[in-house]
């Protein structure tokens, strides 16, 4: 839980453009090397609330997180439907020369091709679907409600690590063929 609200907590302040992180680092700053540079009370806070739900009862916990599974969802379908009207096959062939001019940004974005961050920008992208996989212990553990637990407890795994598996893949698919036409649309 504290990994996700973490992460979640990185999504949203990059949303804001990193207001938290800008706020927390004058005001809360952790002087370690080991740790983050900051308290990360946003974090903090949504690992409270999920307790105080876990804490009021498991079936408001499951109606909640099938809400916000269908929302998860939603949002992917959507993003991968909208995106495959503005792919271009291009991007996954671009030259070096011509990563250099796609933005003015002072961040390395790849060396253009279809593995433009080779080996470690695979692994850093694997590292950011481990989210989409973790939590196949609640199956596990709430195996004991199933009338046909040796049977439903691997194929519900399975079945889940098969529908993240595509929604991770066709959402990278759009988003790399995409990601150029939308900077030229801007």
């Amino acid at each position: 839980a504290a990994s996700t609200a973490r992460a979640l907590s990185s999504y949203f302040d990059s949303l804001i453009n990193f207001a938290m992180r800008t706020y927390f680092i004058q005001h809360l700053p952790l002087h370690s090397g080991i740790f983050s540079e900051y308290a990360d009370l946003f974090a903090m806070g949504l690992c409270l609330v999920i307790t105080l739900l876990l804490v009021i009862g498991i079936k408001e916990s499951a109606v909640l997180n099938n809400i916000l599974t269908a929302v998860n969802l939603t949002v992917i379908v959507t993003v991968v439907i909208a995106g495959l009207t503005v792919v271009n096959k291009h991007n996954w062939n671009i030259s070096p020369n011509e990563v250099e001019n796609i933005t003015n940004s002072t961040k390395i974005i790849g060396k253009g091709g279809f593995f433009p961050f080779g080996f470690e920008g695979t692994l850093a992208g694997a590292a950011t679907c481990f989210y989409a996989f973790v939590g196949f212990d609640l199956v596990a553990t709430t195996g004991e409600e199933t009338k046909n637990p040796q049977r439903a407890i691997p194929m519900s795994i399975c079945l889940t690590l098969l529908i993240c598996t595509i929604a991770y893949c066709a959402v990278s698919i759009v988003v790399t063929l995409m990601v150029r036409n939308l900077l030229e649309l801007q």
